[in-house]
């Protein structure tokens, strides 16, 4: 909870990471993408799961804080094409903690998160 709470009080963006890989490969493809995603900004948490649809893959989301641009975040893991970044904005804290207004945005932004970091 301590790298989240200081990468927003650094004014990094918060992004959800989602890729899935083969699980034949997925330890050197995964690395990668860590070194790659490390050069622009900090992994918070990675959460692995195994899609019961497709059993060989691995699937991850991984939390995500950078000051870049989606756009050039998104350039800058062009090798990954199964990685798509969702920006997790205030408005989205207030409304999964049940403050909706928007002064209460900044009362408790990070807290909403705390069950994805492990």
């Amino acid at each position: 909870m301590h790298r989240l709470t200081s990468a927003v009080g650094e004014g990094s963006s918060l992004f959800v990471v989602a890729t899935s890989f083969d699980l034949s490969d997925f330890e050197q493809q995964f690395q990668r993408l860590k070194e790659k995603l490390g050069e622009h900004g900090e992994i918070i948490s990675t959460s692995p799961t195994i899609d019961e649809n497709h059993p060989e893959k691995i699937n991850f989301r991984v939390l995500y804080a950078s000051t870049e641009t989606v756009e050039r975040l998104e350039a800058s893991v062009v090798d990954f094409p199964d990685a798509r970044f969702e920006s997790i904005t205030n408005a989205q804290f207030s409304q999964k903690s049940g403050q909706g207004s928007a002064g209460a945005i900044a009362a408790a932004p990070v807290s909403s998160l705390s069950n994805f970091v492990r």
